[in-house]
Parts: structure tokens; sequence; C-alpha cells
């Protein structure tokens, strides 16, 4: 069976200045190649979401409102299982 190795540190010249856009399924705000922010609207709020682990899970959520407040939502259960559509990445 072959070795499971961590991937290599990474440097931050590593990461891009401006985020990668992933059609279709958010942006790569970290140069990893796997998309791990999407900005949705509700209504005349702005949510973005991301997924800092790469597991598929929303990990935060901020809401900027049209006043230009920006509130963090708090996440009460992450657990893939129990997301709800507007949470999941995938």
């Amino acid at each position: 069976m072959p070795e499971l190795r961590p991937d290599p540190p990474r440097r931050p010249w590593d990461v891009p200045d401006e985020p990668v856009r992933i059609p279709e399924t958010g942006l790569d705000t970290d140069g990893d190649g796997v998309a791990d922010t999407v900005v949705r609207d509700d209504g005349a709020d702005l949510l973005i979401i991301t997924d800092l682990d790469a597991d598929g899970v929303a990990d935060q959520v901020l809401r900027l409102t049209g006043t230009g407040e920006v509130r963090m939502i708090e996440l009460l259960d992450t657990r893939p299982e129990t997301t709800g559509p507007a949470l999941d990445l995938d």
C-alpha cells in the first residue's frame, strides 16, 4: 500500500493575488484548486459562504446587509449530514 504523505507546506507566494474562478461552484481564494468561497444574494443582503477546510461544508457565513453592516452567522451544527442547501458548497 502506498504511503500517504502530507501536502508540502505552502508559502505565501504560492497563493494567487486574485481569486481563481472555479465555474459554477465558487471561488478558489487560497490557490489549492478547490472552490472554497461562494457568494449568494438573499434579498437585499449578500451572503459570503466559506469552507475553510475543504470538506464541502460551510465553516463561516458572513451576511452583508443593504445598509453596509456585516454580520457573522453562527453555525450551530456543521456536520455534513445536517447541512441545509444554502450552507452546502457541493
